[in-house]
């Protein structure tokens, strides 16, 4: 039978990761909704179906050889236990693009910048380049490093989904459905990972 890992993203992976003793909010599900909808204004209701695995702040990146991931919890599971939904700790959106350069004035192209880096990761593609060349002074030097900049093509990846039901079901502009390659098998079991991002680009009237 086919085993699911669902990251579900409420709006885009935040990579602020915070130390334990200095967490936001309780570990528990009300706890999380309460600072996601003061933060943020998103609504999460618990489904009376699926099973809470008590699991909070796990930082897990795509691979365990790329940087590129994120922080979730809480984590449910259906009760056949052949899906796991993963939602994020916090759905602050990413605020760079892929040189690494602030972009607020596009808030919305951060969506679809976080989504190619995730797909890019699973794919092997690598973060970033780091310059061929070291600092020959006796002084170290930091060295920016270069952003991998190789393209995708996106629409081969990602469903993109938007219009009055999108609106009506999430209050939202746009949803994007895509696959990510596992490398190999999350928590030896699930075979299959789909990610999920629900995004509002434009105020509530």
């Amino acid at each position: 039978m086919k085993q699911t890992l669902i990251y579900l993203i409420l709006s885009v992976f935040s990579f602020s990761l915070w130390a334990q003793e200095n967490i936001p909010y309780e570990k528990t599900f009300e706890a999380y909704s309460n600072y996601i909808f003061e933060n943020d204004g998103i609504e999460c209701k618990p489904s009376k179906e699926l099973v809470d695995l008590q699991e909070y702040f796990v930082v897990q990146p795509i691979r365990d050889d790329r940087g590129v991931g994120a922080m979730y919890g809480p984590v449910f599971q259906t009760p056949d236990g052949n899906c796991i939904i993963q939602y994020p700790s916090s759905a602050w959106a990413w605020p760079w693009d892929l040189q690494g350069n602030p972009k607020a004035e596009a808030k919305y192209l951060s969506y679809t910048g976080q989504i190619v880096r995730e797909i890019k990761a699973a794919l092997g593609y690598p973060d970033y380049i780091t310059p061929p060349t070291k600092s020959k002074n006796s002084v170290p030097m930091i060295v920016t490093p270069v952003y991998d900049t190789t393209s995708i093509d996106f629409n081969t990846y990602v469903t993109t989904i938007i219009g009055k039901d999108v609106k009506e079901r999430f209050n939202a502009d746009t949803v994007y459905i895509y696959d990510i390659p596992l490398e190999e098998p999350f928590k030896n079991k699930y075979t299959y990972c789909t990610g999920l991002v629900i995004a509002k680009c434009t105020s509530s009237n």
